[in-house]
């Protein structure tokens, strides 16, 4: 069994094999939990723009997010280091 990284004991691991662990998150906590691997991973990415930054999708989940149903996913690579979110 893989333990979650971010300790929210609510993910359900979607894959995990020798190269990748795709998590899917389903508590609010665990954007709080990301806040400094996000930030660290966004500027390689051909995503880093203002609404792909942490402050962002935190503050908009906080003031738009109580009418939908919370889901984070995460990929992570076999030494556990974050690739991807969304």
């Amino acid at each position: 069994m893989i333990e979650c990284p971010e300790r929210c004991n609510e993910c359900i691991w979607l894959s995990a094999d020798e190269r990748w662990r795709i998590q899917l998150h389903c508590q609010e906590e665990t954007l709080a939990c990301l806040k400094a691997e996000w930030d660290a991973l966004l500027p390689a990415s051909d995503a880093d723009q203002f609404f792909a930054q942490h402050a962002w999708q935190q503050l908009w989940w906080r003031h738009f997010g109580h009418d939908y149903v919370f889901r984070v996913l995460t990929v992570r690579d076999r030494s556990g280091k974050l690739a991807g979110i969304a």
